[in-house]
């Protein structure tokens, strides 16, 4: 079956007990060689296979609490007995009130519950916390694979809801779409500790829900994965978390503990595209909104891209000591001089901020090896970093963002807060360049704010900083490049007001040429050091023979040129 790896395949016989004797199956359809006309009976019988044709559509309500793997597509019941599929996949609706299917696996060892090549559609279940088109809980391990989830409504989980420590889902080559939830978890919903994987070019699209998740939902500790994307033009973009919409959390919202890994790999990234949080006056977090203790989106290889929000968090959302970190896998990948990308993320309301992030309430964000281009906002078009919140950039490139209006308070970075409460940024070997806004970074009034500035490049046509009349804030800026340091109040130490010289600056090349003097410009006796490799994944400090160093043999900015390298984008 094209679906599952040989790992995948081993642990779903297990399940099933099949190691031991060949497989069974019996047929569901409307031919006399059928042995069923059901889905219930045939689930009731003793053989693990259940091959169902696409001669009608089912509407059997039953619970699923034993092992069994469905098979549905076949055009007939003798082209199921010699594994022949068709064109069509099998169709399981509701054409009542009810989830459409209900797995709740009460066996003392884990049951693999496979639904493999069906439509299902037409639950709706808007009441007492239940889903509208699959329920999973109890000790079951699903696997739904190449089949589509839509037109379910629930009120936890449109489309999906998983519940409990020992419940598990794999969603292969599956499409979770137009599903609705009138509380929360449009596509997803998963609670206390369930595990989810998305795989495969599978995709949580167009899902809508009410309050919080328009693609998917977790809570309590709820593990989530997501490997797939594609390398589309944003609006063309077929798989990933894609064009959702709730009024917080337009594609994926976490609370209480909830974690998300967005991983690509060498031909994709894992992508969350064109979603869209709704609400006018509150946090939005158009992507991804994550909020609690323990929290976290681990994003690597990722795409983050044209995600709205009315208010705040276009890409996304990140408060109360949540955790954000996103960076580039240390191999080739999907684009390599773009394998991570925060992108053309917009929030459109005119007191709104924070374009590509808004992190607030000791939240926590790690941002490396990023290409961060496109953001919008009125205010702090990239970052809004507010009330103890840390945000650490390395290795980025930051370009093309800008903000809506011509008023003279915009920038791309604000820090805020309260007195001793305010935001905290190191900005450590990134390259901005090409951005619109009066200021690079701004402080608020009243805050006390820290911004460490070391071995970059700031190629800005505007101040570099505005104060707004603090004078408790801790600048420090050290070796690198500025177009203006008059605005600046603090330290400021060894940094150069000329331009680096890039390979080809009209066109987006932002690389360091072979004759810049960012080259061996650096040291690292200021911070802790670079934790992550260049944006092209080069280690950092390559001391060129043929450069007297400055300082030291760090190159400033995003880039470190390295002329022995044959492959100057790639890898040997």
């Amino acid at each position: 079956m094209k679906i599952v790896n040989s790992k995948v395949m081993g642990w779903i016989m297990a399940g099933l007990g099949m190691f031991s004797q060949a497989p069974a199956f019996v047929t569901v359809g409307q031919g006399l060689d059928c042995d069923y006309d059901n889905l219930l009976d045939a689930y009731l019988s003793a053989d693990p296979f259940v091959r169902v044709t696409t001669e009608a559509t089912f509407s059997d309500s039953f619970i699923i609490s034993k092992a069994k793997w469905f098979t549905g597509g076949y055009d007939n019941c003798a082209d199921a007995e010699n594994s022949v599929l068709g064109e069509h996949k099998s169709k399981w609706r509701r054409f009542s009130d009810g989830t459409v299917v209900n797995i709740n696996a009460n066996q003392a060892a884990p049951s693999a519950v496979v639904l493999d090549n069906f439509e299902i559609f037409g639950g709706e279940n808007t009441i007492n916390d239940q889903p509208g088109g699959v329920s999973i809980a109890g000790n079951s391990n699903v696997i739904i694979s190449n089949s589509d989830l839509y037109d379910n409504q629930g009120e936890l989980g449109g489309g999906i809801k998983i519940l409990g420590a020992q419940a598990s889902l794999i969603l292969s080559h599956t499409i979770v779409r137009d599903n609705a939830a009138s509380s929360h978890g449009g596509g997803v919903y998963c609670e206390d500790q369930a595990t989810v994987n998305i795989v495969g070019n599978s995709a949580i699209k167009s899902n809508s829900a009410f309050a919080s998740g328009g693609g998917i939902y977790a809570e309590t500790a709820c593990e989530l994965v997501s490997k797939s994307g594609d390398t589309a033009p944003a609006l063309q973009v077929q798989y990933g978390i894609i064009a959702n919409e709730a009024w917080q959390g337009g594609g994926v919202y976490l609370r209480s503990g909830a974690t998300l890994d967005l991983t690509g790999n060498n031909d994709h990234p894992a992508s969350v595209v064109f979603n869209n949080s709704l609400t006018n006056a509150d946090e939005g977090g158009g992507g991804l909104y994550l909020t609690g203790l323990g929290t976290r989106l681990q994003a690597e290889n990722a795409r983050i891209e044209l995600n709205i929000a009315k208010y705040l968090g276009g890409g996304l959302g990140v408060y109360n000591q949540a955790v954000v970190i996103m960076n580039r896998a240390d191999e080739p990948c999907w684009d390599n001089s773009q394998c991570s990308v925060l992108a053309n993320n917009i929030v459109t309301g005119v007191s709104g901020g924070g374009g590509a992030m808004d992190i607030f309430s000791a939240a926590t964000v790690n941002v490396s090896q990023t290409h961060i281009f496109g953001n919008r906002a009125n205010s702090s078009a990239i970052f809004n970093v507010v009330k103890a919140s840390y945000l650490r950039l390395e290795g980025n490139l930051i370009t093309d963002n800008m903000h809506w209006s011509d008023s003279t308070e915009t920038n791309l970075f604000n820090l805020s807060g309260s007195s001793g409460n305010g935001g905290n940024i190191d900005f450590f070997y990134n390259t901005l360049v090409d951005n619109q806004a009066n200021h690079v970074f701004e402080h608020g009034a009243t805050a006390e704010n820290t911004l460490n500035v070391f071995n970059s490049i700031i190629n800005h046509q505007g101040l570099t900083l505005e104060e707004n009349g603090s004078i408790n804030n801790l600048n420090d800026f050290y070796c690198g490049f500025l177009t203006e340091r008059d605005s600046i109040t603090g330290y400021v130490g060894s940094m150069i007001l000329t331009s680096p010289g890039f390979v080809d600056a009209a066109n987006g090349d932002y690389q360091l040429s072979a004759d810049s003097d960012a080259i061996d410009l650096c040291d690292e006796s200021q911070f802790t050091g670079s934790i992550y490799k260049d944006l092209n994944g080069q280690a950092r400090g390559y001391d060129d023979p043929n450069v007297n160093n400055f300082i030291g043999p760090y190159d400033a900015g995003a880039y470190e040129l390295n002329n022995d390298l044959i492959f100057k984008n790639s890898f040997e």
